[in-house]
């Protein structure tokens, strides 16, 4: 039987705003779009609840994909601050076990920091293999958009402490929006996910709250002493690898 949207959330009234960021600009392969205003956090919006959701189109689930949302949650942003996040889960066909779905969180690398870039928006090819991976092996999907990419707030690029609050908010939304997930995760890290990925193992066990269990990391594609290459940048710099 297919997994049911818990509820609908009203989606959210956006405001429009043009976002310019000249010196970030040298670093990604997807020009800056649009920004839009961060609504007001309520009192009554902890990181992980969801704002808004909505189903998945048919075309948008990859192959083995029963159904599927893409939802905006309330998470942390790199000021420490309330933001919201975009992102998107899919569940695999058949009956879920009886403790729920397992979750897969795929982490991915920054594809740019517009709102065409954020991979519920247009996935790429290693986002569209990995759900189809894990969700032939019995996993629903969990994949985050990290803040700043087509919602409010700075991109949190390479900033872990961020990210690694945004995958775990995403988790506690994704099990709103379908109620037939585990408690049980993990994440599958690229890049700019891989890092996270990392920060995951070591924080994981002490952020995640009794709600969920996480169970490991795996991560791939960390640049070697990124933090040095971040660190030179300059005017005169070329483009960052892409992936990274």
């Amino acid at each position: 039987m297919s997994p049911r949207m818990s509820r609908r959330h009203r989606p959210s009234r956006r405001l429009s705003g043009t976002l310019t960021v000249a010196a970030v600009s040298l670093l990604v392969g997807v020009a800056a779009g649009t920004a839009h205003a961060a609504p007001a956090a309520s009192a009554g919006s902890p990181p992980g609840t969801v704002f808004a959701n909505r189903d998945l189109p048919r075309d948008r689930l990859a192959r083995g994909a029963e159904s599927g949302g893409s939802f905006t949650y309330w998470t942390i942003g790199t000021d420490r601050k309330p933001r919201l996040a975009d992102g998107t889960v899919q569940v695999p066909s058949g009956t879920a076990p009886r403790s729920g779905w397992p979750i897969v969180v795929w982490a991915p690398s920054s594809r740019g920091i517009a709102e065409r870039c954020a991979p519920s928006v247009r996935p790429v090819a290693a986002d569209v293999d990995e759900n189809r991976r894990w969700l032939s092996r019995g996993y629903a999907v969990v994949t985050p958009d990290y803040i700043g990419r087509g919602t409010p707030g700075a991109p949190a690029y390479f900033d872990t402490k961020t990210t690694t609050h945004n995958i775990i908010d995403a988790v506690r939304a994704s099990r709103d929006v379908i109620p037939a997930l585990s408690r049980r995760w993990v994440v599958v890290g690229e890049g700019q996910g891989a890092a996270t990925a990392i920060e995951l193992a070591q924080q994981a066990t002490r952020l995640q709250g009794p709600t969920l269990d996480y169970r490991g990391s795996a991560a791939s594609s960390v640049p070697v002493e990124f933090d040095t290459l971040v660190g030179n940048l300059g005017p005169s710099s070329g483009s960052m690898p892409s992936g990274v």
